[in-house]
């Protein structure tokens, strides 16, 4: 809501608009360590937007009913109106109350404000270095870039190998297709063998994925053959509990026994996504 008038604009109680603050100079604050041995203090960053008006004018006007009458300020009153409107990003600072390092309260955030960072100044602490500031857990910042993100399942990693998946940033859902290994081929050593199965492909989609997780993903061969037996593999690429195991290649001839398929791991490729 645009709470106050600007110049001749009345306040706006009804639209809702966005704002913006921006602080164009860095902001120091004081940060005392505690007297007593043994002790911390958090200290509480916050946040919150400030508005103001500035660089008032005396702006020239005409009379509505004679155009050619020149007026200063409004209805010719001689009175200066602000020109310029400053967003700004207010910041403070809040500190707790000392006590036993470990046993440190953080203070609560005041109405009206944000939280954003917790500092921790131990005693004989001279400097604050990166080690003693900490994210509040509360605080509105996001933990990855707007152009990172891509609507659906917009990236891909595919495996050849055995390795591992790392669920990246801002991703909870990932899209699976396992492709399975071909079957081997039949063996006899003075007639004709058949050829070996294809492997077929499977797809689903795995969700409940937390950023940073890895998951194991096991890729082997396609199937391969003993000497005088016809026989078959069957592949399978496995991410975390999902597998898709692979039909096994028929017997290459008549007569011959038919061998169990004798499981690989797979050949496989992970969609990665959402």
């Amino acid at each position: 809501m645009d709470a106050t008038s600007y110049g001749s604009l009345a306040a706006d109680l009804t639209d809702q608009i966005v704002k913006t603050g921006i602080n164009l100079q860095a902001t120091s604050f004081p940060l005392a360590a505690p007297n007593s041995s043994g002790q911390s203090i958090n200290y509480l960053i916050e946040a919150a937007f400030a508005e103001s008006d500035a660089d008032p004018v005396v702006l020239p006007y005409v009379n509505a009913a004679n155009p050619t009458q020149p007026y200063s300020g409004p209805a010719n009153s001689g009175t200066a109106q602000n020109t310029m409107r400053v967003q700004r990003v207010q910041l403070q600072v809040k500190p707790g109350a000392a006590a036993s390092s470990g046993t440190q309260a953080t203070p609560a955030v005041d109405a009206g404000w944000v939280g954003l960072y917790v500092v921790t100044v131990n005693y004989g602490q001279i400097a604050v270095t990166a080690a003693s500031i900490a994210l509040l857990p509360q605080a509105p910042f996001l933990s990855y870039k707007l152009p990172a993100l891509r609507p659906g399942f917009a990236n891909q990693q595919v495996f050849t190998g055995s390795g591992t998946f790392v669920v990246p940033n801002g991703v909870s859902v990932v899209k699976v297709s396992a492709i399975g290994g071909g079957g081997a081929g039949g063996y006899h050593s003075t007639m004709p063998s058949g050829g070996g199965g294809a492997g077929a492909q499977v797809t689903g989609i795995i969700s409940g994925l937390t950023p940073g997780q890895a998951i194991p993903v096991t890729v082997g061969a396609g199937g391969r053959h003993l000497v005088r037996m016809a026989m078959a593999a069957a592949a399978a690429l496995r991410i975390s509990a999902v597998s898709s195991p692979r039909a096994a290649a028929p017997a290459a001839m008549a007569g011959l026994p038919r061998i169990s398929p004798m499981p690989a791991a797979p050949a496989g490729r992970a969609l990665a996504g959402r």
